[in-house]
């Protein structure tokens, strides 16, 4: 009879010690990734021959103006997507009356550019056969769920007090 209630105690521990990973969920839950282009066709650069290509692209003006310093505006425009998704996915959550929370422990405000690798350079081809360049930026997917928001929801977890006093 007591090993009855020590496997009682011991399966419910984890529902007493950590609710969250019994939450209700009420959305499926999601996964978002963004891989940013800062233009959607590329810029033509000239590239003489033997000349370094990404060297031309990071020195070229048109890049600099449509994409920032640096590609700054990449790594911008990637985050915003990024976080746009999940402010869609949690409006979408609590219209259920639910709250989200995300896979990594990552906190929604903490989200910000530097969630997103820094711009790169990309260097290609067109049906011309002339050099292109674009600057990219990614941001690693983050799965996001949406949770019963219910402070009842755990009313009926038998507590370790319980579970000692029965016999």
């Amino acid at each position: 009879m007591r090993l009855k209630h020590l496997y009682r105690m011991l399966s419910f521990s984890l529902l007493v010690i950590s609710p969250s990973l019994h939450a209700k969920s009420i959305l499926k839950a999601e996964t978002f990734g963004v891989l940013e282009k800062c233009v959607e066709r590329a810029i033509v650069v000239d590239v003489e021959e033997g000349v370094n290509g990404i060297e031309e692209c990071r020195h070229s003006r048109s890049l600099e103006m449509v994409c920032g310093k640096d590609g700054e505006l990449t790594q911008l425009h990637a985050i915003k997507k990024l976080t746009s998704k999940v402010d869609d996915y949690q409006r979408r959550c609590e219209e259920k009356g639910g709250t989200i929370h995300l896979e990594s422990g990552l906190e929604i405000e903490n989200l910000d550019k530097n969630y997103c690798t820094p711009p790169q350079i990309v260097i290609g081809m067109d049906a011309l056969e002339q050099t292109t360049c674009n600057m990219t930026s990614f941001c690693a997917p983050l799965t996001v769920h949406c949770d019963s928001a219910d402070p009842t929801a755990y009313n009926n977890i038998p507590q370790i007090t319980d579970l000692l006093t029965k016999k």
